[in-house]
């Protein structure tokens, strides 16, 4: 005898007390439903203020996000030229390319009805195909913070009463948590490596000091710049004028952070445990390099790298050129670079100190006794401004005090002094 299921009678007639409840649906677009406060819609992006950095492309966790070059959108300083472009196919709308926007240009709109039956509709440049959304939203974290952190750590310097006392270093740097700190601001868009003169890997070497390998760090930078430490210290920076986060706060501290590193290897034997260059075998051939300033040093590290035997002809009594003998030591101090150029020495580099070219040692000697020759004598001679007087009894150009003034010679300037320039 079959046993009656008496919940499967029952169970449908329950269905008519939903009848008398209102319905949940809408009748768009008659009717409108307005969104919650915290929906967040579709993507919308104010191209003018988008620099193309590819931060929302990165973080996106979908893979919903390409980003592609825009007719009108050149690449230059500060912008790649390309746009992000949306599938909504896979997009979550998470929102967390939003959060990290570091020009705060992607945002999210309040329309969430798009209907289509063509696929390729889902793919949409923000910014253009919703001109009319809303670009005026603003997220943050669950606990109301930023996900990015715009303010830079700040830097130790020595106080003024200790610097009126001394030429040492005026710049303290960044102890091991302040630059773990300052480092994990970085977003990775690699905008900084395109204006550096020399495409520095700077993101690879600034992550690599976040995650607290500074041996890492080092070996990065110096993969494409032995001078590393110099321009940890004195360089003029352009990587941070382009950096994303110059939009809404201050660029990473880039320059500081390459001094952290490098510096963490303190003297030449440390730099070449790190580096651990490859050398290659000699391959016979001689070059001969006049000037052992920042150009003539560079050249023959990677010429000695390639088995060249190499020799610097310098003038003076300390390699460096300019940086040696044109800039305070409390900015650039001494060790700092005879550390590198021992550095340089220890891997093959020969450098013939006080040997002018032309007195010392004849220009005709130098071709008989290499296969090459390269000239890297530097920027020595100083601008004029073209007034009248600045040739006068007791002017000098800067240039020309500090190569003296490194030189260890004394200078009588009396007791007033006039500073043109600042």
């Amino acid at each position: 005898m079959a046993l009656i299921n008496l919940k499967g009678i029952i169970s449908p007639f329950s269905a008519v007390q939903q009848a008398a409840k209102p319905p949940h649906t809408v009748k768009y677009p008659k009717e409108q439903k307005e969104t919650a406060a915290r929906y967040r819609g579709m993507h919308f992006n104010n191209l003018e203020e988008c620099i193309g950095c590819g931060t929302c492309s990165t973080i996106c966790q979908n893979a919903a996000i390409d980003m592609i070059p825009l007719e009108g959108y050149e690449a230059n300083s500060g912008d790649s030229g390309l746009r992000p472009r949306v599938d909504n196919g896979r997009c979550c709308w998470c929102a967390l390319c939003v959060d990290v926007c570091p020009t705060g240009s992607l945002n999210l709109t309040k329309d969430y009805n798009y209907v289509t039956d063509d696929p390729t509709t889902f793919l949409w440049m923000p910014g253009i195909d919703n001109p009319n959304g809303d670009n005026n939203l603003s997220f943050q974290s669950a606990e109301g913070k930023p996900l990015l952190e715009y303010n830079r750590v700040p830097m130790r310097e020595l106080e003024g009463n200790e610097r009126i006392k001394s030429f040492a270093e005026v710049v303290i740097g960044y102890n091991e948590e302040e630059a773990r700190k300052e480092a994990q601001r970085c977003i990775g868009c690699s905008l900084c490596t395109d204006i550096c003169p020399v495409h520095m890997h700077i993101p690879e070497y600034i992550n690599a000091i976040a995650k607290g390998d500074d041996e890492a760090a080092v070996k990065i930078i110096y993969d494409n710049n032995p001078l590393g430490e110099t321009c940890g210290k004195v360089c003029t920076r352009r990587c941070e004028t382009t950096c994303a986060l110059t939009h809404r706060g201050e660029p990473i501290a880039i320059r500081r952070l390459k001094g952290y590193a490098t510096t963490t290897a303190n003297n030449s034997d440390i730099i070449k445990e790190i580096v651990n260059p490859e050398i290659l075998p000699p391959n016979g051939h001689s070059v001969g390099i006049i000037g052992a300033g920042p150009s003539g040093l560079t050249a023959a590290y990677y010429l000695a790298l390639k088995g060249f035997d190499v020799t610097i002809y310098e003038a003076k009594a300390h390699a460096g050129g300019m940086i040696m003998y044109g800039i305070p030591k409390y900015r650039l101090p001494l060790d700092s670079i005879d550390k590198q150029v021992e550095y340089m020495q220890s891997i093959g580099v020969k450098i013939n100190f006080s040997t002018k070219v032309g007195k010392d040692i004849s220009f005709e000697e130098l071709r008989n006794k290499h296969e090459a020759i390269m000239i890297g004598i530097g920027f020595e001679i100083p601008y004029s401004i073209g007034v009248t007087g600045e040739d006068a009894e007791g002017s000098i150009q800067a240039v020309n005090y500090l190569r003296e003034i490194n030189s260890d010679r004394h200078i009588e300037i009396g007791d007033k002094v006039v500073v043109i320039g600042g």
